[in-house]
């Protein structure tokens, strides 16, 4: 297991490439765990943020002409979405501020569409700087992710082809054992380099 640091530190693209890759791997099988359950599946969030305007729509509270509702229930349904993405991630709007962050949730699905996304910019990142043989630009690499990360909070999740949270009706503590059984190794290798 190559550390993203150390392999930054000596310039090495190939190590930096393979470090890359174990984090992607991670992340990306850290979705099976949280997804055994319900309550650990950020697709649970989104129907929860769903839920009000189909049931006020349904329950005859408010009555449109059918022309109308389609557009005003699809735009209520992205802003309430919107706001469900920003109470598990950024906590306020923009990711700006004191609180940029704070709302930091390990949810299934959360990991693979947002947390990836994040992880995958600051190993290309890393990747351009050593290329291009120049220093590390924490300001401008801040603004990328804020700028990708401000359109993933705008979207409506469950679009994309294969994009689906729904939980894997797995035994959970099976999955867990099978995670960790998986990821011991590097885990300890990693530890070690914190306490050196």
């Amino acid at each position: 297991m190559y550390n993203l640091t150390d392999s930054y530190t000596a310039k090495d693209i190939s190590k930096i490439c393979a470090a890359g890759r174990q984090v992607v791997a991670l992340i990306t099988e850290a979705n099976t765990p949280l997804n055994t359950h319900r309550l650990f599946s950020f697709d649970n969030n989104v129907r929860d943020a769903r839920e009000p305007i189909d049931h006020i729509t349904r329950s005859g509270y408010i009555q449109f002409p059918p022309s109308a509702n389609r557009p005003f229930k699809a735009d209520h349904q992205q802003f309430l979405e919107s706001n469900a993405h920003d109470l598990m991630t950024w906590w306020e709007p923009e990711g700006a501020g004191e609180l940029a962050d704070y709302a930091s949730k390990q949810s299934g699905g959360l990991q693979t569409s947002y947390y990836l996304l994040r992880w995958t910019l600051f190993i290309e990142e890393l990747e351009e700087v050593v290329a291009a043989g120049r220093a590390w630009e924490n300001t401008g690499f801040l603004a990328k992710t804020l700028a990708c990360e401000a359109t993933w909070q705008k979207e409506v999740s469950g679009l994309k082809p294969g994009e689906s949270w729904e939980t894997n009706g797995q035994e959970p503590t099976g999955v867990v054992r099978e995670f960790y059984a998986k990821w011991e190794a590097t885990t300890i290798h990693v530890a070690a380099d914190f306490k050196a």
